[in-house]
């Protein structure tokens, strides 16, 4: 290998370390993968995370789905068998972050991808959505009106159809501290 080509290939590593090195395991597994979506990339081995393995998808007629990028949304839904609309957008959000590399999605996003799983209508999908984000984490803000699944989310769609392993999931990324400014108290008037 030429040592220029060497180089070149240490830079790119030390670059994309030094990006991945303060995220967290869960957060740099889906960057890692997003990117080898974005770019093409066919997933040769497994990316160590230090978390277990989830169980293999099985469609409805039993097979195993291991490789998302011959897997349809509509099988990939249904094997994960949602137990609620807040799920099922988790798990709509995570095969569009994983199959077509859509880390910041629109809630327009969500209803196409709803509308090709053959899952039943959602009434209001941006309010359920702002609600999968405020209420139960599975969503960050992405800036733009854009949502990004967020760890937690990640953790339940990787746990389901197991809604006990969802519970577990749910105990190991708790809701985020809610922090912003504090109210002002009002100012009683002096007669």
């Amino acid at each position: 290998m030429p040592t220029a080509k060497r180089q070149t290939d240490v830079e790119a590593v030390q670059a994309v370390h030094s990006v991945l090195v303060n995220l967290e395991a869960d957060t740099r597994t889906r960057v890692l993968r997003a990117v080898g979506a974005l770019l093409q990339m066919p997933e040769t081995a497994p990316i160590a995370t230090g978390t277990t393995t989830p169980a293999p998808l099985t469609g409805t007629t039993g097979q195993q789905l291991t490789d998302l990028r011959n897997v349809k949304i509509d099988a990939f839904v249904t094997s994960k068998r949602p137990l609620n609309t807040y799920q099922r957008l988790a798990c709509l959000a995570y095969f569009l972050e994983h199959k077509e590399g859509k880390v910041d999605i629109f809630a327009k996003d969500l209803t196409k991808a709803n509308t090709d799983a053959r899952q039943g209508r959602i009434s209001n999908i941006a309010q359920f959505l702002n609600l999968a984000t405020r209420r139960h984490g599975f969503f960050a803000a992405a800036g733009r009106g854009k949502k990004r699944l967020s760890s937690r989310g990640a953790a339940v769609v990787e746990a389901l159809p197991d809604q006990n392993a969802v519970k577990g999931a749910l105990q190991q990324h708790p809701m985020p501290k809610k922090g912003g400014r504090k109210a002002k108290g009002r100012r009683k008037r002096q007669a």
